[in-house]
């Protein structure tokens, strides 16, 4: 699998609070983001995830260490995908 893939698929894992066994990791961490989580990305530089919130009309950036919020953005009406 796509090691980009393989984060986002972690990180859906993550929001959606899904029991899985993925890579021979479990996926403890609940993170709170906005209402309807619809799009990720991961930022291999700066270690951080992009959730755009498509309910809540925001992104949430989270810190990929210490799985944290560190900000919220306003995005506008319905953000509905994220590019890298």
């Amino acid at each position: 699998m796509h090691y980009k893939m393989k984060y986002v698929l972690q990180w859906l894992i993550i929001l959606f609070n899904i029991p899985l066994l993925v890579s021979a990791q479990w996926l403890e961490t609940t993170i709170a983001v906005g209402n309807s989580p619809i799009a990720l990305v991961y930022n291999t530089t700066n270690n951080r995830i992009y959730c755009a919130n498509y309910g809540s009309d925001n992104v949430t950036v989270i810190d990929g260490a210490t799985n944290s919020v560190i900000t919220t953005i306003t995005a506008g009406d319905h953000p509905l995908a994220l590019a890298y």
